[in-house]
């Protein structure tokens, strides 16, 4: 990528002759449809959360990479709160705490 000098702000342009890939779609900013998620969901699927930019090269969504990570991880990751608050529960409660709190709750 070059940066253009001047202006208000930097703008990217890509450089001509790199890379061996073919034609692309442009990249689609914006809004996510609920095709797009449910190609994401397919794709993680088959091939974990992981190789997020093969979704670009393969053609199955015209996103970026790391726009396909993202939206995986603060949307569609099925299990992401839970995890994230069972995790900060064992890292700010001693194990004798967690027990007297776990207990109380549950014979309310």
């Amino acid at each position: 990528m070059v940066v253009a000098a001047g202006g208000g702000g930097a703008r990217m342009k890509p450089r001509g002759g790199l890379g061996g890939g073919g034609e692309q779609p442009a990249v689609r900013k914006g809004p996510w449809k609920a095709e797009e998620d449910e190609v994401l969901r397919r794709h993680v699927r088959e091939h974990g959360p992981r190789e997020w930019s093969s979704i670009r090269s393969k053609g199955l969504l015209p996103r970026t990479g790391k726009s396909c990570r993202l939206r995986w991880v603060n949307k569609l990751r099925p299990d992401l709160k839970t995890y994230v608050m069972l995790v900060l529960l064992l890292l700010w409660f001693s194990s004798s705490s967690l027990r007297t709190f776990f207990f109380e709750t549950k014979l309310r």
